[in-house]
């Protein structure tokens, strides 16, 4: 990935998919325009309280003007990410609003579970976390 090219300088939303290369392919062909190179995100994750071990996963983002579109393909582990295409090979997964910075990811998660709404997934390692928010909002919440 370019070295100036920062993940986290801006909200995003998450396309999920079976197949990165086919929707590289086509946003170019169709839309004209590029994705970011693949990077491989891996590290342990807890699903639902239960660590479900090494993690991996191909992602790649797309700018669209003001909108960042991040795409992830599932490689290895039990992620929630492979439990979303086993019921549709693409979709929106989830969207990032870059809410106000907490000083630690576990603060931030700690306020939304106390308003009642639980984790879905997190990566400690690489800092981040899903919060299960699919019937209040109609999709997932990143928290970093």
């Amino acid at each position: 990935m370019n070295q100036a090219f920062d993940p986290l300088s801006k909200g995003h939303v998450c396309i999920v998919t079976s197949n990165i290369e086919r929707l590289r392919h086509n946003w170019k062909k169709y839309l004209g325009i590029d994705f970011t190179p693949n990077f491989v995100l891996e590290g342990p994750t807890i699903v639902r309280g239960e660590n479900v071990g090494e993690c991996k996963a191909l992602i790649a983002f797309a700018d669209i003007g003001d909108l960042r579109v991040e795409f992830i393909q599932p490689v290895a582990g039990g992620t929630q990410e492979w439990e979303f295409i086993e019921k549709t090979p693409n979709g929106l997964h989830h969207i990032d609003p870059i809410l106000p910075q907490r000083r630690t990811l576990e603060e931030h998660v700690k306020e939304w579970e106390d308003r009642g709404i639980k984790v879905l997934q997190i990566d400690k390692k690489n800092r981040w976390a899903y919060m299960d928010t699919q019937d209040l909002l109609g999709t997932i919440i990143e928290l970093h």
